[in-house]
């Protein structure tokens, strides 16, 4: 498990914290004088996947994941590309609500933010990817957030498939 808290440098305040965990397996192969070797390159991977999902959750906080384009009903495009998204990848689509300011210390905690999706990117570009969407709850435009989800990814929702005639 790893923590990360991100801070405004500015005034001192925690505008983020996450923590994640990474999980890896592998085998040693039992080589006379490597089995160090092969220890430490695991830990050093380990490391580096961590440190890596860690940068993407602080740029995903600072410059959220957007739906940039819809293509058709079932296609997208969203703002990252190679480096920041993977194939395969499934994110939840959030409509933006109206901002939320507390009564009482006047500080932003953020949006109202309605479920209304879920995509899979499919194709990653230098700077966009495009994305399928796998599910939707809702209407879905251009702008929609986009927010990477352990549990999300974990699911196995179908494609959309339009509704079944009803017979009467």
């Amino acid at each position: 498990s790893t923590g990360v808290r991100t801070v405004d440098v500015a005034t001192s305040r925690i505008v983020a914290s996450n923590m994640s965990e990474v999980e890896k397996k592998t085998r040693f192969k039992d080589v006379k004088g490597s089995m160090e070797q092969q220890v430490r390159d695991f830990v050093n991977s380990l490391y580096a996947e961590s440190g890596r999902q860690e940068a993407a959750a602080i740029i995903d906080t600072a410059y959220p994941i957007r739906i940039m384009a819809l293509s058709d009903e079932k296609t997208c495009t969203i703002n990252r590309g190679k480096g920041a998204v993977e194939e395969g990848e499934v994110m939840v689509i959030y409509k933006p609500g109206e901002v939320m300011i507390d009564p009482d210390t006047k500080e932003n905690l953020g949006y109202d933010q309605v479920a209304v999706g879920k995509l899979k990117v499919t194709t990653v570009g230098e700077k966009t990817a495009k994305a399928e969407i796998m599910e939707r709850t809702g209407n879905i435009e251009k702008l929609f957030l986009c927010r990477r989800d352990k549990k999300a990814e974990k699911l196995t929702a179908e494609p959309i498939q339009p509704p079944a005639p009803k017979l009467d």
